[in-house]
């Protein structure tokens, strides 16, 4: 078992929010995190990770802005195996988009991937590598956000109808 607790305050100098003739004045931004993260081996094969993360953010005289987020994730790694797996399952909720929270997902080879939780909803995906050939490795990824009270994603070219936002990746690896 591994368990760490993070606890983080920043406070910087930012542009106020408020429309102001002239030049936007600096105004004092409060950041607060908390987090607790344990991972643990359950067998040779299985892997469990648990995080549990808050934020408060305030920009000068603005309201605070809450941010929760709580994710668990599963690997299975069998020796010997043509098959892994990993999973994550996260709900999260934020008052603005000021407390939204960072999170790693594990991603295809060469791609890097760490979105912004924020909004109300759930965020899962799942994971899959297969080995069907010596020297030959294939990814799968299938992840989904689900948000809640809301009608539409994003905007402009990239506007989803409706409260899903999907995606799937698939890779091929031929080592010769």
């Amino acid at each position: 078992v591994e368990l760490y607790v993070r606890a983080r305050h920043q406070d910087k100098a930012k542009n106020t929010a408020f429309d102001i003739n002239g030049i936007d004045p600096l105004v004092r931004a409060e950041q607060t995190n908390y987090r607790v993260n344990v991972s643990c081996k359950v067998s040779s094969s299985v892997s469990l990770r648990t995080r549990v993360e808050t934020v408060d953010y305030q920009r000068g005289s603005s309201p605070l802005s809450h941010g929760f987020l709580l994710y668990q994730d599963i690997v299975h790694r069998p020796m010997r195996s043509p098959v892994e797996l990993t999973a994550r399952f996260a709900l999260f909720q934020t008052d603005s988009y000021d407390a939204r929270i960072y999170a790693y997902e594990n991603d295809l080879i060469g791609v890097f991937s760490i979105p912004s939780y924020y909004g109300r909803g759930v965020r899962w995906y799942g994971m899959a590598r297969i080995t069907p050939l010596r020297r030959v490795d294939v990814w799968v990824r299938y992840g989904a956000w689900i948000y809640r009270d809301v009608t539409a994603i994003s905007s402009g070219l990239q506007e989803v109808a409706g409260n899903v936002r999907s995606d799937l990746k698939m890779q091929v690896r031929w080592m010769f």
